[in-house]
């Protein structure tokens, strides 16, 4: 039946934030080029290896084979086919997981993934951001070329300067700012939001009709090319927003579809009295992935 799709996308500087979830790598740790529907993987930038089946995106959720990464990262990956799971022990963490559940098992600790993992021809896979959640791993998303730069965190630890693991750099700062403010738009707090804001163009109850109104759901997808002039910032932020939209039938009838955008945003950010806050939100692109 032939629909008709009616819905906006919100422009407002707030809602056009985003959050990261991973640290700076160090530039002699192991890094892991894929690219999505390709089964060639560059590493380290000279060696290309293959992969039996390629990552994907399903459902707004770019999925990554666990056992190559997992084993290119030194860690030890252990197959049960009675009960369908996929143990995998690195340094001093065990993490398992099962086939079609979302019900993860870190140091025995439950955890829940955003998305289940699946099996593909023989080929385990997980979202990836559960790589870098628990594999001390930087992930970053090319949105230009559809690839994925997986490289391993450097260890901290080793730092000649052990004071160092208590300093925290701008870039770290930012990215926590980041985060902050996208759980604040999730949990609807416009106060929240605000107060992390540079010379916001909407008032407390402007933008907290906006969050009320709009039912976004925002996940990060990736943040580079971060970029640091003194007290000014810049940052490539490619995000995923769940929302829900209003669509017609042809006989009238009013039905709601869950829309899912892959944004691109340029964001840049001001140090305001030794704190960095957002100032603007330039949107760089749209992708409509998925309309349920």
């Amino acid at each position: 039946m032939k629909r008709k799709l009616i819905f906006a996308v919100l422009l407002s500087p707030l809602l056009l934030s985003t959050i990261t979830y991973s640290a700076s790598a160090a530039s002699d740790s192991l890094k892991v080029k894929l690219q999505i529907g390709n089964k060639t993987v560059v590493i380290n930038d000279t060696q290309n290896e293959q992969l039996l089946q390629p990552p994907f995106i399903k459902d707004a959720i770019t999925y990554v084979p666990i056992r190559f990464i997992s084993e290119r990262l030194k860690a030890e990956v252990k197959w049960d086919q009675k009960d369908q799971r996929v143990t995998i022990v690195k340094d001093n963490k065990t993490i398992v997981l099962t086939i079609n559940s979302k019900s993860v098992i870190v140091n025995n600790s439950t955890q829940s993934l955003e998305s289940p993992a699946l099996i593909v021809n023989g080929a385990t896979f997980v979202p990836l951001r559960f790589i870098s959640e628990n594999l001390n791993t930087t992930v970053m998303w090319d949105q230009k070329n559809h690839s994925i730069t997986i490289q391993e965190r450097g260890n901290i630890q080793n730092n000649s300067n052990p004071a160092a693991t208590d300093v925290k750099t701008d870039e770290d700062t930012i990215k926590e700012v980041l985060q902050k403010q996208i759980d604040y738009l999730n949990n609807k707090d416009a106060a929240g939001a605000l107060s992390i804001s540079y010379k916001p163009t909407e008032t407390k109850e402007e933008l907290q009709i906006n969050l009320e109104m709009y039912n976004n759901e925002y996940t990060l997808e990736s943040v580079t090319d971060i970029s640091i002039n003194g007290t000014n910032a810049s940052a490539l932020v490619s995000r995923i927003v769940k929302r829900y939209a209003v669509a017609y039938t042809e006989a009238g009838e009013e039905r709601y579809l869950e829309v899912h955008m892959r944004i691109l945003l340029e964001t840049t950010l001001v140090k305001e009295n030794g704190v960095w806050k957002v100032y603007r939100v330039a949107n760089k692109g749209i992708t409509n992935l998925k309309n349920l």
